[in-house]
């Protein structure tokens, strides 16, 4: 890599996902067992969004850059839900929190210090409340997340 190229980071790490999809296509292909989708999409899935919603956190001058990885990382996210695939959907979700995480942050430190922790407290009671409740519903919750591929 030449220290002095200045482009998108995304031009190494395509590459780089791409060897990983090739690589793990032999693997799986070769092997007679099954593999979670979390060990075969996701490194792949993974290193196509998380690099730019990393560098969303730089505040760099590319804003393509979060538009293009809150975009993709969304699709992931849904298609993985639908088609139950923890390897779409949980790098779906960490790149939608790298995205917007910052953003985040940034809204609540100009807010007066008492309001987010009066919202985190209010959420925090609101848990505890329905937690009995939902206890029930959990079961259900469990049983779809093993059958997650």
């Amino acid at each position: 890599v030449a220290t002095d190229y200045s482009g998108p980071v995304e031009v190494y790490t395509l590459s780089a996902a791409v060897a990983v999809a090739f690589v793990t296509y032999l693997v799986t292909r070769a092997s007679s067992s099954h593999f979670p989708s979390i060990l075969t999409m996701g490194p792949t899935i993974a290193l196509v969004l998380w690099p730019s919603a990393i560098l969303a956190w730089t505040g760099d001058e590319l804003g393509w850059r979060i538009w293009v990885a809150l975009i993709l990382s969304a699709i992931a996210l849904v298609v993985g839900v639908m088609f139950r695939r923890a390897g779409l959907l949980v790098p779906g979700l960490i790149g939608i929190v790298l995205v917007t995480l910052p953003v985040f942050l940034q809204v609540v430190s100009d807010l007066p210090a008492w309001l987010p922790l009066s919202v985190v407290g209010l959420i925090l009671v609101g848990i505890g409340a329905r937690f009995e409740a939902v206890r029930r519903g959990s079961v259900e919750a469990v049983r779809w997340a093993r059958h997650l591929q």
